[in-house]
């Protein structure tokens, strides 16, 4: 999303400290913003962009969220199952370690797809005119 013409600033001197620079999303700021936000990747990088993406997405297109929802828990349960094979088949290491780092990654799993799927339902009623609102420019 980097590029000319997404921001614009504008230097503000301060007295008694360090001067500061504003900076203001671009209408073609806010257009690369949206399409950005509108990219559903099937395999989202859970740990950074998905919920980067989540975040931001009352400026993203109507439906946006649930899509990114929807991605993200397809990912996690194909986690799972991946998961509940490896529980349930012969153990690579003899372990009680093994065994219960396996369960808290099921745990983890669980715990986010019940996550995933609260705010789902959570989002459905929230208005599209609520998600379109642009950025002040």
């Amino acid at each position: 999303m980097r590029g000319p013409g997404l921001l614009s600033r504008r230097d503000v001197e301060q007295q008694g400290r360090p001067d500061k620079t504003l900076y203001r999303i671009t209408r073609a700021g806010r257009a690369a913003l949206r399409r950005w936000l509108d990219e559903v990747e099937e395999e989202p990088a859970a740990r950074i962009v998905f919920p980067l993406k989540l975040f931001f997405c009352e400026f993203a297109s109507e439906g946006t969220a649930q899509a990114h929802l929807a991605a993200y828990r397809r990912l996690l349960v194909k986690r799972l199952e991946r998961y509940e094979r490896l529980r349930d088949g012969p153990l690579r290491l003899d372990s009680i370690y093994t065994e219960h780092v396996l369960r808290h990654g099921i745990s983890l799993v669980r715990g986010t797809l019940a996550w995933v799927d609260e705010t789902a339902a959570a989002l459905e009623p929230v208005a599209a005119d609520e998600f379109a609102e642009p950025l002040s420019s």
